[in-house]
């Protein structure tokens, strides 16, 4: 048996290890041993118990194992949702997970025109989420994020939901500083940011950039876009 970091394996529980506050873990068709620290498990488990986890750590013979990596997610959710990326042609590009957040935020590509923000995603993976008992493998929910390449569209697309894209006002794109700035309704920035700016730092994980989110009212916004509408109009100095 070949083992490399992120490689999924299987395992059976052979003890519990109050000192490392892990699992003993052998996996199985092989003679190897690993442990799975219990904050990296997705339940409490029992001695002859068995689950798949990837492969998080290699140092000698020392095997670490996961079950809340990006790793893990990414591959265990390529084979749940085989039939799903097969027949509505999806790719699943990256996972990000930002603890204490309870979400890990999953960024499918759209192979095919139809599928054109997060929400649509979500719902034309419903039907085959139905299907399938997602708690049985994550501890986690999974929040669904619509890829894009253009990385305004993909940074609203991983801020909502929770966040309702109708109260983002304006994107900006700084592109030497891999920074955007968001201009969103003040009624609407609380679920933007979510619980201590959780949902913006697992979007700006999965978007592999800054996020900035900002206050500003609807008022005030299209006061600005005004003034901006009638600087366009003005000549420039001869």
């Amino acid at each position: 048996m070949v083992l490399k970091v992120g490689f999924l394996a299987g395992f059976v529980v052979l003890k519990s290890l109050p000192d490392y506050d892990a699992y003993l873990c052998k996996l199985i068709d092989s003679q190897f041993l690993a442990l799975l620290p219990k904050k990296w498990a997705r339940k409490e488990y029992r001695v002859g118990e068995s689950g798949w986890a990837a492969v998080f750590d290699m140092k000698g013979p020392r095997i670490t194992l996961s079950q809340k990596s990006p790793q893990y997610v990414r591959k265990i959710l390529k084979y749940l949702l085989l039939p799903a990326c097969t027949e509505l042609r999806l790719r699943i590009k990256k996972v990000a997970r930002v603890d204490g957040y309870g979400y890990h935020k999953v960024a499918v590509e759209p192979l095919k025109d139809g599928i054109m923000d997060s929400a649509g995603l979500q719902e034309a993976l419903g039907p085959y989420l139905k299907e399938i008992d997602l708690k049985e493998y994550f501890s986690e929910k999974i929040s669904f994020v619509r890829y894009s390449r253009d990385l305004r569209e993909y940074v609203v697309n991983a801020l909502c939901p929770p966040g309702n894209k109708s109260g983002i006002l304006r994107v900006i794109h700084h592109e030497e500083m891999n920074k955007v700035d968001v201009l969103a309704e003040s009624t609407e920035v609380g679920r933007i940011l979510g619980i201590k700016g959780k949902n913006a730092f697992a979007a700006a994980k999965l978007c592999q950039c800054e996020i900035e989110v900002r206050s500003i009212s609807l008022d005030t916004y299209k006061k600005y876009e005004e003034v901006m509408a009638w600087k366009k109009t003005q000549q420039p100095p001869l």
